[in-house]
């Protein structure tokens, strides 16, 4: 389901968000899925987080929750003023 939200993300800050995944008002059960969110700054190389990556995280599956974390260390090194971005959500059915 798409859907829009802006984040301010610090340089030199640690980013962190939580977002809930609902399906007409729905949480949906997120156990076993991967998460990945490409960000793609106005100048500079794509970025990816993902679970795999440890940068995002599961916190309540059956609440469709799940967190965005970047370390300041992380964020210390961006230079772009502005991204676009999308979270793709991958199910194991």
């Amino acid at each position: 389901m798409p859907g829009k939200t802006k984040f301010t993300m610090y340089q030199g800050s640690t980013f962190k968000h939580t977002l809930t995944y609902e399906a007409d008002g729905t949480p949906v059960d997120l156990t076993g899925c991967t998460i990945v969110m490409n960000v793609k700054p106005n100048t500079g190389s794509t970025l990816t987080f993902s679970t795999i990556t440890g940068h995002i995280t599961i916190i309540a599956p059956l609440l469709g929750q799940f967190r965005i974390t970047v370390t300041d260390e992380t964020t210390a090194v961006y230079t772009w003023v502005s991204a676009k971005f999308d979270i793709h959500i991958e199910f194991t059915n």
